[in-house]
């Protein structure tokens, strides 16, 4: 089962937990904060630096990202991970509170989001991320919920110069002062997060399209590609002689001759193959 569709599956469940009057409160909550999007960036800043954190901690390329996520209470991201689910509310303000357990206060949307997990046997955390940490204390009985607090730049490359560089250079094996190759490939995940802000996408799609874009100059986490060694394997046992180059293949077959770049869906569309004429074909 793609995991698209188990989180497919997942929302039908979770809207039958919902009463009607849930399903009004969220329906405003979720119109609200699309407009208010518009123009908080924070929340962009914010996304872009935690994809590349799970990268740089060799979360699967299967991990799912998803922004503001419909039918939930905690809904600015969603992160679906191997061993847990991560809702995250992003406020840029600087003044916060929890709140009572009452709805339009902070606290009242966790509890019913955390209610809502509890109820469908999920393994999750959720997490507050704000530039100030709450004016007080988070109510004991939010058993599954964090706070992070989150420094708000003008600009993304400034993050650059932040401990979340040390992390994007991890992620595409850069030394940690190549502040400005950080910046770049920052600004270029930034854009695909603001050209994708309706869609659920994976940590190995966002890595291929970094590739993509860069025309092959930027690479994030060499563990999404492992299929190539498979790859390579195979064409090698066929006859080719091959190479790589970041996310190039090389290729000779008797006089012919070709690079190819190759994704994760590449990839699988020339393992499947079953003959030379048909590599030669899709290469």
């Amino acid at each position: 089962m793609s995991y698209e569709f188990f989180a497919y599956i997942c929302s039908k469940l979770w809207i039958m937990e919902l009463s009607d009057d849930d399903l009004i409160y969220l329906s405003n909550k979720h119109r609200g904060g699309i407009n208010n999007k518009n123009g908080n960036i924070y929340e962009d800043f914010y996304t872009v630096c935690l994809i590349f954190r799970l990268m740089a901690s060799n979360h699967s390329a299967d991990t799912l990202v998803c922004r503001q996520k419909e039918n939930a209470f905690v809904d600015d991201l969603y992160v679906v991970m191997n061993d847990k689910d991560m809702y995250c509310q992003i406020k840029n303000k600087k003044e916060i509170y929890w709140g009572k357990n009452e709805k339009g206060n902070i606290c009242y949307d966790f509890v019913k989001q955390e209610e809502l997990c509890d109820k469908l046997g999920k393994q999750y955390i959720l997490r507050l991320v704000s530039t100030e940490r709450p004016k007080d204390e988070k109510p004991a009985f939010l058993t599954h919920s964090e706070m992070e607090c989150f420094p708000f730049y003008e600009n993304i490359n400034i993050y650059a110069y932040d401990e979340i560089g040390k992390d994007v250079a991890s992620a595409c094996n850069f030394r940690e002062n190549e502040y400005a190759r950080i910046s770049d490939v920052m600004t270029l995940m930034l854009g695909l997060c603001c050209s994708n802000v309706d869609k659920t996408l994976t940590l190995g799609q966002l890595a291929d399209d970094i590739t993509k874009i860069s025309h092959g100059y930027y690479s994030c986490k060499s563990i999404y590609r492992n299929i190539d060694k498979e790859l390579l394997d195979k064409l090698s046992n066929m006859g080719f002689d091959v190479s790589i180059e970041g996310e190039t293949i090389f290729w000779k077959y008797g006089k012919m001759t070709g690079n190819t770049l190759v994704d994760s869906k590449k990839s699988q569309v020339l393992l499947s193959c079953v003959d030379v004429e048909e590599v030669l074909r899709k290469l």
